[in-house]
C-alpha cells in the first residue's frame, strides 16, 4: 500500500527506534523484510527486556500512526529468555515462534517463553 520508498523509510525509522531503546552492547540486526533481532546479554531481570520492547512497540505505534494514517502499521515481538548455553539457531527458533504467536494473537503485543535449565 505504501510502496517501496515509504516501506524503506519505515524500516529505517524502526531500526532507529530499536537503537534508541536498547543498550550499546546489545546486538541489533535486521533479519529480513520487516523483522529485527535483538540479543541482550546479562540483563538484571526479564522485566528489563519486556520494558524495552514495550517501549519500542509504543514508539512505533505513536510515530507511524501520525505519518502513515492510510496504512495500519503494527509491531509485534517474540522473546526467548535463556539462562543456559543454547545453540543460536534454537534460540532464534523459540523467539520466532513467540513472534508468530504475537502476530497471530492480534499483533501489537509481546509473547515470550523461558528456556531455563534447572
Amino acid at each position: 500500500i505504501l510502496g517501496h520508498h515509504k516501506g524503506d523509510a519505515v524500516i529505517k525509522e524502526t531500526s532507529d527506534i530499536i537503537k534508541e531503546n536498547f543498550r550499546g552492547n546489545d546486538i541489533i540486526g535486521r533479519f529480513g523484510g520487516d523483522e529485527f533481532l535483538v540479543f541482550m546479554k546479562d540483563i538484571s531481570s526479564r522485566e528489563v527486556a519486556l520494558d524495552r520492547i514495550e517501549k519500542v512497540i509504543s514508539s512505533i505505534q505513536k510515530r507511524f500512526a501520525k505519518k502513515y494514517r492510510e496504512s495500519k502499521l503494527t509491531a509485534s515481538a517474540g522473546i526467548a529468555f535463556v539462562n543456559t548455553r543454547i545453540n543460536n539457531q534454537k534460540l532464534f527458533i523459540h523467539a520466532d515462534r513467540m513472534l508468530y504467536k504475537a502476530k497471530n494473537s492480534g499483533k501489537n503485543q509481546v509473547c515470550f517463553t523461558n528456556l531455563c535449565k534447572k
